[in-house]
């Protein structure tokens, strides 16, 4: 049994047959055309999430997971607008989501109708298109006209960059009227990517900035992880003139690069930055953490900016943009890499030396480091289990992780695109339940509460495992200069707390674990991170928000140290 509206069986049809199956559904009446659709076939995984921005941010998790297109649906009204977050964070992460957003019949907009609201174009400023199908099918022209419309919806969703589209679907009453029928035959629109190839001289020219300057620095942004790149970076690393950048969200694995970025930062004298500025940057991948690495490289006018990113537009983060490369990273350095030759230079030697010393002073200062996150942070990098997915939320926890080496088999996972802390451990959980692995969530507590409507969801699965650093508030607002030299630290920039997350553990069903020093956590880790357990598992770490700031602060004084 289907719903007997045309459009809907269109689209039911065409998602079958582009492989979209995964459908996340928050409850509604105005949505009971598809809900009655696609969950009422076999074919399709539908899902009942019931808060809209938690269900929005649990397809975004399962979307980056997989790397296939999950469609999303709620009714009218205000429910659209509760997309925003997670559709603004898979713009910016591209991600591909489908979001449809069920709406009034148009004649209604605007006429004091009750959950009525202007739907149409509702994500505008992030999202890569909108569309709107037909609130009637009464002619061959408009079955044409929706078939045509889905088509290009789910193909923008896909090419040529991935990320979310919008389709908004007005209907008239009845909405529960069903037909016993099979879903119709569509006609499907295909797209085929096309992988391009630079003209000779175009790569000759290009490899003419690396091979032409004994300074190159690589700096890698965002990325899942990439054999194929790997291996790529990993030959061109070995040239004496480069030296690769990366954090733990870039996914890289390479033996040459440096991962903790703010680290070496640290212990680069004023007086000496000139040395390690590049004569050229390179850059790909998405959002970089560290806000170091970007004032670092601003200082200077003098390098020319290489960016490789296939989207077609030009994020002049560094103020000096020159090139723009539209490829993934992996096809452009496969092309240039036959071009590239050696040049004499002590630069990445010099980096890897300035790598070396802070790796020593971060083991010295961690060996007697006090009860701190820091110190909490490094116990819980430790005992990871060795090929878990870890989620770092945003604001301190993803900041700390980028002090840390990890373990190659783990793929870091975080909400850069924004950097918001609104759907973190709906992310996680969507990601856990869609990558069956076992999924390491670290949090903060502002983090958490905030989300903690990422709990209310049938789908959590028994291998994810949330870690949350409780220290009384946004202990990130201590650590930024600014917020600790107003009157309004404590109230509204820390919105210092007492909450405990116990109860939570028990209304939502999750094993609960609790440590309040080194020793006691040490203890819990084990059994914390053990796989038999038959529910989710929440840790919470209760660590002091006055000490752990300055722990941090003396912590990259201590790397400057000779």
């Amino acid at each position: 049994m289907i719903s007997d509206k045309k459009a809907i069986q269109q689209l039911a049809a065409i998602f079958l047959a582009k492989d979209i199956t995964n459908i996340v559904i928050s409850p509604g009446s105005r949505n009971a055309p598809i809900i009655n659709t696609l969950a009422g076939s076999e074919k399709f995984n539908c899902f009942s999430v019931v808060d809209e921005r938690s269900a929005a941010f649990f397809a975004l998790g399962m979307a980056i997971k997989t790397g296939k297109t999950v469609a999303l649906s709620c009714t009218s009204g205000t429910a659209a607008l509760n997309y925003a977050p997670a559709v603004a964070e898979a713009f910016y992460q591209k991600v591909p989501l489908l979001v449809l957003t069920a709406d009034r019949p148009v004649e209604w907009i605007d006429q004091a109708d009750s959950q009525t609201i202007r739907q149409r174009n509702i994500f505008s400023n992030y999202i890569k298109k909108s569309f709107e199908l037909p609130q009637h099918i009464s002619t061959d022209d408009d079955l044409w006209f929706a078939n045509r419309i889905i088509n290009e919806a789910v193909n923008a969703c896909r090419f040529p960059v991935k990320g979310p589209v919008q389709i908004n679907l007005p209907f008239t009453e009845p909405l529960y009227n069903l037909e016993n029928a099979d879903l119709p035959e569509p006609r499907i629109i295909n797209y085929y990517q096309q992988y391009p190839r630079l003209a000779d001289e175009q790569l000759e020219k290009l490899a003419g900035l690396i091979n032409g300057s004994p300074k190159v620095m690589f700096l890698a942004g965002q990325h899942m992880k990439n054999p194929e790149l790997d291996a790529l970076m990993e030959n061109i690393a070995r040239l004496p003139q480069t030296i690769l950048l990366s954090e733990t969200n870039s996914n890289l694995e390479n033996k040459n690069g440096i991962v903790s970025i703010d680290k070496v930062l640290a212990t680069i004298d004023e007086n000496e930055e000139e040395n390690f500025w590049p004569g050229v940057l390179i850059t790909f991948g998405d959002a970089i953490v560290s806000k170091r690495i970007k004032t670092f490289l601003r200082k200077t006018k003098t390098l020319g900016h290489l960016h490789i990113n296939p989207d077609p537009n030009h994020p002049d983060t560094y103020q000096n943009l020159r090139h723009s490369v539209f490829m993934q990273p992996e096809s452009f350095l496969g092309q240039i890499a036959p071009f590239l030759k050696p040049v004499q230079s002590d630069f990445q030697q010099l980096w890897l030396e300035k790598n070396k010393h802070a790796d020593k002073q971060h083991t010295k200062y961690l060996e007697n480091c006090e009860y701190s996150d820091l110190a909490v942070f490094d116990k819980i990098f430790r005992q990871l289990p060795a090929n878990c997915d870890l989620h770092l939320a945003n604001s301190s926890p993803v900041r700390y992780g980028q002090l840390f080496r990890h373990h190659p088999g783990i793929t870091h996972f975080s909400n850069r695109g924004t950097s918001g802390i609104d759907g973190c451990t709906s992310t996680a959980a969507g990601t856990a339940f869609a990558g069956k692995k076992t999924t390491v969530l670290v949090t903060g507590d502002l983090s958490f509460y905030y989300d903690s409507n990422g709990l209310w969801n049938p789908y959590l699965d028994n291998k994810l495992k949330i870690i949350v650093i409780n220290n009384g508030g946004g202990n990130i607002f201590r650590i930024i200069p600014g917020p600790a030299e107003t009157d309004h630290l404590e109230k509204f920039y820390e919105t210092k707390h007492l909450e405990k997350t116990e109860g939570f553990a028990k209304t939502f069903g999750l094993e609960y674990f609790h440590a309040c020093s080194l020793n006691e956590l040490e203890e819990k880790l084990p059994d914390f991170f053990n796989e038999k357990l038959q529910k989710p598992a929440l840790l919470e770490i209760i660590t002091h928000r006055k000490k752990s700031p300055e722990v941090l602060k003396n912590y990259f004084k201590f790397l400057k140290e000779k």
